[in-house]
């Protein structure tokens, strides 16, 4: 039996987070363990979870446009990057993060399920 690493276990107690509080607290935001296989990004194939700066988590949080703004449903990419506790994002997970809260999505990082909800949470405010 293999004994897993710091991040690994808060990854799982993240996941846990997330059946627990999918129903109230975080409904509309959808998060998936990131896949694994080869995505295609600028000209160059990538063997994704491989890629410089790939985080653990993808989804979308979905919310509700205001009636001024049309009052369509949207959905707004995010990532969420487990970390053991302590960690920091490397710095080409840094870039990337960085990149996905410019263009428009919601990226972030966590070290513990309360620091993930926390994130969550404040997506919410965000607008999601």
């Amino acid at each position: 039996m293999s004994k897993r690493t710091p991040e690994a276990m808060v990854r799982y107690d993240i996941e846990e987070m997330l059946v627990e509080k999918q129903q109230k607290e975080l409904r509309g935001v959808v998060l998936w363990s990131a896949p694994r296989g080869i995505m295609c990004f600028e000209g160059r194939a990538y063997k994704v979870g491989g890629m410089p700066g790939q985080h653990d988590y993808l989804g979308y949080g979905s919310f509700l446009v205001t009636e001024e703004m049309v009052g369509l449903r949207i959905a707004r990419f995010m990532e969420l990057e487990a970390k053991k506790p302590g960690a920091k994002p490397k710095p080409a997970q840094r870039l990337h993060m960085d990149k996905v809260n410019r263009d428009g999505g919601l990226a972030g990082y966590a070290d513990s399920p309360e620091s993930a909800y926390q994130l969550l949470c404040n997506f919410n405010k965000l607008g999601i």
